[in-house]
């Protein structure tokens, strides 16, 4: 599927967050304003967890582009930056670890939608990201969107 730009990409394929858990002990936190990267540090490090990125609502006023991470294991996101009660409001895209890893090696930077990956970028919102890229989800009944844990295809197609 193409989009847009970012906001359609996060608009079609995103959801919301009800709720952001405080960090489990074995979750490290990281360093204030390098969402991306902590973000991406967790995943490499916790084999449950995906990589979350989209926008949150900081001190429940400013919204911000964020990343954080979701546990496949438990079905709770984790946000490894903000300190606990800064975000809230949370609604992104989760993407599949082998293509978060991929994105890094070609652009030598965290994140999806840097400004430093447009090449790549451009071609994503031309023609779509690889149908293995974003998480499937399935839909509840309160209308979140939840990644469904079956249909994940991380290595069947990755490259």
């Amino acid at each position: 599927m193409a989009y847009t730009g970012r906001e359609d990409c996060i608009l079609k394929e995103g959801l919301f967050a009800p709720a952001i858990a405080d960090l489990p002990n074995w979750l490290e936190p990281g360093e204030l304003k390098q969402c991306y990267q902590n973000a991406s540090n967790a995943v490499i490090q916790h084999d449950t967890l995906r990589y979350v990125e989209g926008y949150a609502l900081f001190r429940n006023c400013v919204p911000m582009e964020h990343a954080w991470v979701y546990d496949m294991a438990t079905g709770q996101f984790y946000d490894p930056t903000w300190l606990e009660g800064q975000g809230s409001e949370y609604y992104g895209v989760v993407f599949d670890t082998a293509f978060i890893l991929s994105l890094m090696v070609k652009t030598e930077h965290y994140g999806v939608w840097g400004s430093e990956c447009f090449d790549i970028l451009h071609t994503h919102h031309k023609e779509g990201f690889p149908n293995w890229a974003i998480l499937p989800f399935k839909h509840e009944k309160n209308n979140n969107r939840i990644p469904s844990k079956k249909n994940s295809q991380e290595t069947a197609e990755a490259p």
